[in-house]
């Protein structure tokens, strides 16, 4: 297994247009928590992003999202 041991390239609080392929209805999203994935060695061997959007008025949580769907989206701030 191979260990990665570099920071995520994107901090909390980015925002970002997701590309949603075909459809027209873009939304923005908001990078809100990193979740880290550490081995028995204490290193750092994954990570994911935790973003979040509204959609009719409430607000919708991503726990599940990896840093080439934030890298292809459109960042519209950091």
């Amino acid at each position: 297994m191979q260990v990665r041991n570099y920071n995520p390239h994107f901090s909390i609080g980015t925002q970002f247009i997701r590309n949603m392929g075909k459809k027209k209805n873009d939304r923005i999203e908001t990078v809100i928590d990193i979740i880290r994935f550490i081995n028995s060695d204490n290193q750092c061997v994954g990570w994911r992003y935790v973003c979040s959007h509204d959609f009719i008025g409430q607000t919708v949580i991503d726990y599940d999202v990896v840093e080439p769907t934030i890298a292809l989206g459109k960042i519209v701030s950091e």
